[in-house]
């Protein structure tokens, strides 16, 4: 599976831009069982690409979470 997720990931280094980027990510399965954590940092680009490698064609849905507390998701089928 392999995704672009639209974000800004400011690192907060330019003066009155804040640190909001993804901080984490999570893969589950159709059952809720965890596939895959990613704990993501300022250095991953905006507008990133994840790539998680995954056996099986169960439904599985994506968790994103940023430094504001916003929670996106994404069911993959």
């Amino acid at each position: 599976v392999k995704l672009q997720v639209t974000h800004p990931m400011d690192n907060g280094m330019i003066s009155g831009i804040p640190e909001f980027f993804i901080h984490q990510a999570e893969l589950r399965g159709a059952d809720n069982q965890l596939l895959a954590r990613l704990e993501l940092f300022p250095a991953v680009s905006e507008n990133p690409s994840l790539a998680f490698d995954i056996e099986g064609s169960e439904p599985t849905r994506l968790t994103l979470r940023d430094t504001s507390g916003n929670q996106f998701e994404a069911a993959i089928p």
